[in-house]
């Protein structure tokens, strides 16, 4: 009953990254496209901040959340990769 529920499983998965792979693909390039330059508009920001603590630290927020979210992009375009590597082929 288990192996019938994993293949139906992998089949369903199957299926919906052979129809939906390129509008992923698209999507996850504007998400890093966009990450990249809000990290380039902050770390602007950074080189703007002088001697301003304040904006100094914000900066500093604004790269760290920007780099977290590159990070967790990239690991789940690894993810998506590996998926589509072992599942459709």
């Amino acid at each position: 009953m288990n192996q019938a529920l994993f293949k139906n499983a992998m089949q369903g998965v199957s299926k919906f990254l052979n129809e939906y792979q390129s509008y992923l693909n698209v999507f996850l390039i504007f998400i890093a496209i966009t990450l990249v330059i809000i990290f380039v508009l902050n770390a602007a920001k950074l080189a703007s901040a002088g001697e301003n603590p304040r904006k100094r630290q914000e900066a500093i927020h604004g790269i760290l959340v920007t780099g977290i979210c590159i990070a967790v992009l990239g690991s789940f375009s690894l993810i998506l990769g590996l998926l589509i590597a072992f599942i459709i082929v």
